[in-house]
């Protein structure tokens, strides 16, 4: 019988414990002494997220049936899930805002009305709805959207929607403008940061003009 060896790119002098496959996607989780799980494409044999703990890892286990997996390490073990099964959402004076089926979504919890509020751009495939930012002011929302495991990861980013203020009834396609970076959060009335895969932090216009710069002086984990 034949056999398929490929090389995945690891640090020198750290040892990997475990590997576990997915059972039932295409990915492969590992641990290893450097206090890291890792998660990896078994297609694109790259690493596409990193956890890191405060203990030397040394086994890994999946449920066979549940999101649910545990590792051991040298003072116990954890248990985790690769993806997030609660919708990304925020709540502003009795109204829930969440992302449902590409649409932003407002539950009302004292008449327990829930509503679709408007259609949210096509996603990309590799990116999941993460955090929700609204803006009472301007009646905004800043979506964030994050790397999916079962996607083998993808470039995160937000988009910026200003929510009608008609009928509940009318449910519109929303005009979010997409921009890079890894999260974003209102901060004033209408101004907004954003924090760039670099580590920086550009402090935004609704109009999305940066208005300023900031750089960490600490290496952000």
């Amino acid at each position: 019988s034949s056999g398929i060896n490929a090389e995945w790119p690891l640090r020198p002098g750290n040892n990997v414990s475990n590997v576990l496959f997915h059972p039932r996607l295409d990915i492969i989780l590992s641990n290893s002494e450097d206090k890291s799980i890792r998660l990896w494409d078994l297609n694109k044999r790259n690493c596409i997220s990193t956890f890191r703990g405060e203990d030397r890892y040394w086994c890994i286990s999946a449920h066979p049936q549940l999101n649910l997996f545990a590792a051991g390490h040298d003072n116990g073990m954890i248990i985790f899930k690769l993806e997030r099964e609660r919708p990304a959402s925020c709540v502003h004076e009795g109204v829930q805002y969440f992302v449902k089926d590409r649409f932003l979504r407002k539950f009302t919890f004292g008449s327990g009305k829930d509503v679709a509020v408007i259609q949210l751009k096509q996603c990309d495939s590799n990116c999941q709805a993460n955090t929700i930012s609204y803006n009472p002011a301007e009646n905004s929302v800043i979506i964030t959207y994050r790397n999916s495991s079962k996607n083998g990861g993808g470039t995160p980013y937000y988009e910026l929607y200003s929510l009608p203020k008609g009928s509940d009834n009318e449910v519109q396609i929303g005009e979010g403008k997409r921009m890079k970076a890894v999260t974003a959060v209102w901060i004033a009335r209408n101004r907004y940061a954003a924090l760039d895969s670099a580590g920086n932090i550009h402090i935004k216009s609704s109009a999305h003009e940066t208005k300023k710069k900031k750089v960490p002086t600490a290496t952000l984990r």
